[in-house]
């Protein structure tokens, strides 16, 4: 019968819950399979299961069988003393999960007595994880929400010096495109580094992790920031219509996003994906289009169109703030569960900051504008810089998984 373990890895994805032999249990009689219930389904990682014996060798043992979410091995556990088990999964969203725990036959001894169960380590690998995850969505922002503003907003304007203009555009666009290709090796060194518990980097976990469907989602995130690179460098050429070719591949890469996020552990798939496609969407369009506004406002060739350029970047903005709002409750609704979860978790509370934050940011924008005081350059660099504080707050929470269901 399956024993609560207390190693569990309470903010990581999936989540060990139950593991047999149980954490810290001491057996009478010899051991058999070693079974492992988590909180969702789960898929293979590398060698998925490791026993070590009190020699402190590993143990011999059969296939690993996973059914949803159970993980179950078949071990020949005979020698007395303590036996430690490793084990890493991959979670539903494809980000690899890993633990360890004791359990002893007949008498508490050997090289691993003394050990401590321990989940998936923070430290270094999960200040890694988040940077990389912040850096990507201010890659999105600088590349796809910069772009859109270039096409929906300056190119509804009579400009004639579009040379200057793109210049500066097309600046943060590549910056923004940089930013996306650095995130993903920086991102497969976060996860490698947790897969040795934070012991340096391991060929064999970063193959492991490469042949998984988080190798699949890193290659398709690396190819889309590719191929804007070539669309680009078309558009700067003079194929236009390119533009919208490369606003349609940032809605494409902000569904990979949502497929590597918590979309997929939503009991309302479809509804959480595309909440999670427009909260990516919106907060690019947002961050996106202030930074090319910021850009272009001391720009002489546009001088005469300041009002046109903020009235239409408003335009813009709302929109992506309306996005924003609705987006934002919806993934609430569906990762938070209960209101007392806001309070009571850290993931909540990480939520709640980051509700707290954008109504700040709005509110302080709402009093700016009736105070006629937004047409601001040093306003809009305080709120660009507020928004990437919202950022933060984001790729933490794409860091930690979302409260198990109360039964």
């Amino acid at each position: 019968m399956l024993q609560p373990a207390s190693v569990l890895a309470a903010a990581l994805h999936a989540t060990l819950i139950r593991a047999d032999p149980a954490e810290g249990s001491l057996s009478k009689t010899s051991v058999t399979t070693v079974r492992l219930l988590f909180s969702e389904p789960v898929q293979p990682l590398g060698q998925t299961i490791t026993l070590l014996s009190p020699t402190g060798q590993q143990s011999a043992h059969g296939a690993v069988k996973i059914t949803g979410n159970q993980v179950e091995m078949s071990i020949d556990v005979h020698q007395p003393g303590s036996y430690l088990v490793n084990w890493q999964v991959l979670s539903q969203d494809s980000q690899p999960v890993n633990g360890s725990y004791i359990f002893s036959l007949q008498r508490v001894a050997g090289p691993w007595a003394n050990t401590t169960a321990q989940d998936q380590p923070g430290g270094l690998s999960a200040v890694l994880q988040t940077l990389a995850h912040v850096i990507h969505f201010v890659g999105y922002a600088l590349a796809f929400g910069v772009l859109a503003f270039l096409w929906l907003v300056v190119g509804s304007l009579d400009t004639p010096d579009d040379d200057i203009i793109e210049q500066r555009l097309f600046r943060l666009v590549h910056i923004g495109i940089l930013a996306l290709l650095l995130a993903e090796p920086l991102n497969l060194l976060a996860q490698a580094l947790a897969l040795t518990n934070g012991q340096g980097l391991n060929l064999d976990s970063i193959g492991g992790l490469l042949a998984t469907s988080f190798g699949w989602l890193f290659s398709l995130r690396l190819g889309a920031a590719l191929l804007l690179w070539s669309v680009v460098g078309a558009i700067q050429q003079g194929a236009k219509r390119g533009i919208q070719f490369a606003c349609g591949l940032g809605i494409v890469l902000a569904l990979i996003d949502s497929i590597g996020s918590h979309a997929l552990g939503s009991s309302s798939l479809w509804l959480s994906l595309l909440a999670h496609i427009g909260h990516l969407v919106g907060m690019g369009l947002w961050l996106g289009g202030l930074s090319g506004l910021i850009v272009l406002w001391n720009v002489q060739a546009l001088s005469s169109q300041r009002t046109a350029l903020l009235l239409r970047f408003g335009h813009l903005s709302a929109t992506a703030v309306a996005e924003l709002f609705i987006s934002g409750i919806l993934l609430s609704w569906l990762h938070v569960a209960r209101l007392a979860n806001l309070f009571t978790t850290f993931y909540g509370r990480i939520v709640l900051t980051k509700i707290c934050l954008f109504l700040l940011i709005l509110s302080t924008i709402v009093v700016l504008m009736r105070a006629k005081k937004y047409s601001s350059r040093d306003w809009w660099i305080i709120e660009a810089i507020a928004l990437t504080g919202v950022l933060i707050l984001a790729g933490l929470l794409i860091s930690l998984s979302p409260p198990l269901p109360q039964n």
